[in-house]
């Protein structure tokens, strides 16, 4: 019994039913739902990252905003004024501290290669769809065949994704 399951796992197994064909079928097909599930955690660790700069170019924005002579420094306490830059200043220094470890952690070495990873929300929602899709499948397969293998006491092959 265990060489026949080595067989169903390596294609060397003719399948004898609709639901063991279908299984083989879905097997093959592994390689690229690894694929599709590599690219949307690609997608999701892009968009962390891109958020999170996103929150330091703010931040350097509104501290550029009130260093600019276009801020009207005047219609403010110069105290008060100072005391807020300076909180601006050490927001933006702890944000920008998180963010370089953040990316460095991150499977990205730079803002324009996490921005290359990130995927049209239709894509990524059409290749989730996919991907719950193939599990559903696969999961109702797989029980079909193992239910069909409780019949003759066989073992059907196996796989995750």
């Amino acid at each position: 019994m265990g060489s026949e399951t080595n067989c169903r796992l390596t294609g060397a197994y003719q399948a004898e039913s609709a639901n063991e064909r279908h299984l083989q079928s879905l097997l093959a097909d592994m390689p690229r739902m690894k694929e599709i599930q590599a690219k949307l955690e690609r997608h999701r660790a892009a968009g962390q990252v891109l958020a999170k700069y996103s929150c330091v170019d703010d931040l350097e924005g509104d501290l550029e905003q009130l260093e600019s002579r276009a801020f009207d420094r005047d219609a403010i306490d110069p105290k008060l004024y100072e005391q807020l830059v300076n909180e601006k200043r050490l927001a933006l220094r702890g944000e920008k501290t998180r963010f370089e470890r953040d990316l460095a952690h991150s499977p990205f070495t730079s803002i324009p290669e996490a921005s290359r990873a990130r995927l049209a929300e239709a894509d990524a929602l059409a290749l989730e769809d996919e991907l719950n899709r193939f599990r559903e499948d696969y999961a109702y397969t797989l029980a079909r065949c193992e239910a069909d293998a409780a019949k003759t006491g066989e073992a059907p092959a196996s796989s995750e994704v």
